[in-house]
This record gives structure tokens, sequence and C-alpha cells, in this order.
């Protein structure tokens, strides 16, 4: 098919809505097909500039988000499409579409997966947020940037320290209704599909079995409903959501003014958080490129450094004498002071004496 042929195209789509018309309502497959749906009126939008095509692919997008009957992880992959599409294509009402996947983030479960499925899905959950707090900030929803980067902060943390995870908290006070949610969820994501179920012919229609195409759908409905119940239950109210900015403003009411950093492939950010205000500063100097060279060269420092186990007094470090570890912390540093520190510091109209 030649792609840049507008009858070619148009052929294509009517293919794929016919092909959502004969799938089941119920089957988790129509997320993924109102996403390709929408991918195909987005490239005929790109080639042809037709406002309908553009409306055609929003709405299929949309939708596919919207699709209760996919997990989680399915959704929140077309959302995050969703969201990038809508940046580069209509910037201003990209808001809505990080909201939708942002919302879907903590919903979120990733036991019984690999370390390296569950890093993949970190990974995709903080580019979500780390771009959704740039178009905030870019748009002037500060509240809402404040919280998106609490919880993105929470999501790394939480996984680099190893932090006890809701499901563990709820575990230890209602077992019953943790057993149940892996249960569901386990089960989710093993349902079979309408394209795995043999089907039958009647009166020259194709069927499919209605108790296996309804099951995934129960699942999900008796997912939300268990989830709606935890939260009513004491100390889960806020059982897998995200920390609302009353709750930042009583951290801040205790702890002091909050200094908030967010680095997206779309630009770098500071937000300082106070009781009365929330004050926005691009990190106009700092740069995602600047960020990976900093921790390429760290990386490589310690992958050449090696702990001298045999040495009597405390831990002696070996190095490569091609690697001066000073020269390059320094640099380091020096780099993080320069560009993110110091315009903090003196936006905030903190003076210091000592310099990198």
């Amino acid at each position: 098919m030649k792609l840049g042929n507008p009858e070619d195209l148009t052929r294509a789509i009517s293919l794929q809505e016919i092909d959502i018309q004969n799938t089941p309502a119920t089957d988790r497959v129509l997320c993924a097909k109102f996403f390709e749906l929408g991918k195909s009126f987005a490239c005929r939008f790109d080639k042809f500039s037709d406002k309908n095509d553009y409306t055609s692919a929003d709405k299929c997008l949309s939708t596919a988000v919207q699709n209760s009957s996919a997990t989680s992880w399915e959704r929140l992959g077309v959302a995050a499409n969703w969201a990038n599409w809508r940046f580069h294509t209509n910037p201003s009402t990209a808001i809505e579409a990080y909201t939708a996947a942002i919302q879907i983030c903590p919903t979120i479960i990733n036991f019984g997966l690999n370390i390296a499925d569950q890093h993949s899905r970190v990974q995709l959950i903080v580019i979500v947020i780390r771009d959704g707090v740039f178009t905030a900030l870019k748009y002037g929803y500060l509240e809402l940037a404040t919280v998106w980067l609490d919880q993105g902060h929470s999501v790394i943390w939480n996984r680099i320290l190893q932090m006890r995870t809701p499901l563990e908290a709820l575990y230890l006070e209602y077992p019953q209704y943790c057993r149940r949610l892996k249960e569901i969820s386990h089960q989710l994501e093993s349902v079979p599909t309408y394209q795995d179920i043999t089907p039958r012919i009647v009166q020259g229609r194709v069927k499919y079995s209605s108790d296996k195409l309804s099951l995934y759908q129960a699942l999900a409905f008796e997912r939300e409903e268990l989830i709606t119940t935890i939260r009513t239950l004491p100390k889960f109210s806020d059982f897998m959501g995200s920390i609302t900015f009353e709750e930042i403003q009583r951290i801040i009411r205790s702890e002091g003014p909050l200094v908030m950093i967010n680095l997206s492939q779309k630009g770098c950010d500071a937000l300082i958080v106070s009781l009365n205000e929330i004050d926005h500063l691009s990190l106009l100097q700092f740069t995602w490129k600047k960020a990976e060279d900093s921790v390429t060269s760290l990386t490589n420092l310690l992958h050449h450094m090696k702990i001298d186990q045999r040495a009597t007094r405390g831990v002696g470090l070996i190095y490569s004498t091609a690697l001066n570890p000073d020269v390059i912390f320094k640099d380091i540093l020096s780099q993080l002071w320069n560009d993110v520190a110091k315009p903090i510091l003196n936006h905030l109209g903190i003076t210091v004496s000592h310099f990198i």
C-alpha cells in the first residue's frame, strides 16, 4: 500500500473500521484496534491536513484510553502516545491527555513480573510524568505540576529503596482483599481475546463464546469495585491513587518550603513550593543531553573503579589511571551547581560565598 495515496489510506481506514465493528465490545483488543485506527487517521492528517482526520484520530485515541476492558498497562501505553501526539500537533490541549495517562499510573501493578519488565514499566511511567509536568508548567498549571512531580518522585524512590507498596500495606491490614486483588489482576493478564477463541457460524454470522468474551469485562468491573471498597477502609482512602496538593501543603507546613526539579527531553524546570505560592523557574542551561552525558561519565567511572577487599583499613578504591575520579566528580558537581543549584538559590535570594 502506498501511504502517500489518499485512496489507499481511505481504504485501509475503512477496513480498520469494519474490523472494529466486528470485534465484540467486551474484548480488550479493542483498545489496540482503536489505537491503530487513530494512528491511521493521524497519518492521513499529517499528509493532507484535513481537520476531520485530526478530530477522528483524537476521538479514536481517547476511546482506546477509556476502554475499561483493556489492562492498565495497555491503556497507559496508548495514553502516552496520545499525549505525545497532542503535544506535537496541538500542544495547548495536551494537558487533558497527560491527565488521563497519569491517572492510570497508580493502578499499574507489577507483581509477578521479572526485573526487566518492572523496569520498563517504571521507565514509561516516569517519562509520562516528566513530560506531563513540563506541559503543565508550560501552560501555567502549577498545582497540577506539583502533584504530578511528587507522584513521579514516589515511583522512583519506592522502586530504588524497595519501600512497602500499597499492596503490602493492604496485606498487613486486610489480607483477604489483597489476595483477591492479586487474583483478579493475574486473571486479567491471562483472559483470551476474541482472536484466541474458536468462533462458530450461526445463521451465516460469526459468533464467539459470550461466556469467555464477558469474563474479562466482569473481572475488570470487579477489580474497580474492589478498589472502591478498599478506599472506604480506614487508612486506605487514597489506595492506588495520587497524592493531592492539600497533602503536599501539609508536608510543607511541617517541613518547610519544597524545591522540586523536573527533567524532561522537552526541558528542565524547578518548582519552589511554599504555603502561600508556587514559583516556577525554567532551568534553561541544563538539558537532557547534559544530564545523559553526566550519567554516562559517572557510570563509566564506577565501571572502572574496583573495591580492594584486601585493604587492611576500610575499603580501598582502585581505578584506571586514565580516569581521574576527582576531576570527573568535580566536573559533574560543577555543572549541577552552575546550571541547577545556583540559579535556584539566586532566584530565592540566597547568596553563597563558596563556588566549585
